[in-house]
């Protein structure tokens, strides 16, 4: 089965009733001060999908020809590898739409959320030892 990165409700999405909440796409309703814990720590489908489409992008190409493409995203959009990373699994590989975009600050936000909440370092750091991708969720 193949998991593919969803668009996660944003915190001006609210919940019908309540705008200090948000509804994450996984069933829970968090205080809005509490979305991005619980992105980066709980939430097992964010994880996922964000982990699963990074992993199927690094194991497609050699740290050759993979590493030189994130680094001209990451140096257009001026972000981190990680960043990088998680925006080019999740934009058809395109490498100008996956460094145009961050050029909005929620998205700029969310790469950043998304780079921490699967340790996009670590991932990278494994692709290029040539170590296995897959990893175990702490």
């Amino acid at each position: 089965t193949r998991t593919v990165a969803v668009r996660w409700t944003r915190p001006e999405d609210g919940v019908a009733g309540s705008p200090q909440s948000w509804a994450c796409p996984c069933g829970v309703v968090v205080g809005l001060p509490a979305r991005r814990a619980h992105l980066r720590n709980d939430c097992v489908s964010y994880y996922d999908s964000f982990d699963g489409a990074a992993r199927r992008w690094l194991a497609r190409r050699p740290v050759a020809q993979g590493g030189p493409v994130l680094e001209r995203v990451a140096n257009a959009a001026k972000c981190n590898i990680g960043q990088a990373l998680c925006s080019l699994a999740i934009c058809s590989r395109n490498e100008a739409a996956a460094a145009r975009k961050f050029d909005a600050e929620d998205y700029r936000d969310e790469m950043e959320l998304a780079a921490e909440a699967i340790d996009a370092e670590d991932l990278l750091d494994r692709w290029r030892r040539g170590s296995e991708l897959r990893r175990a969720r702490a």
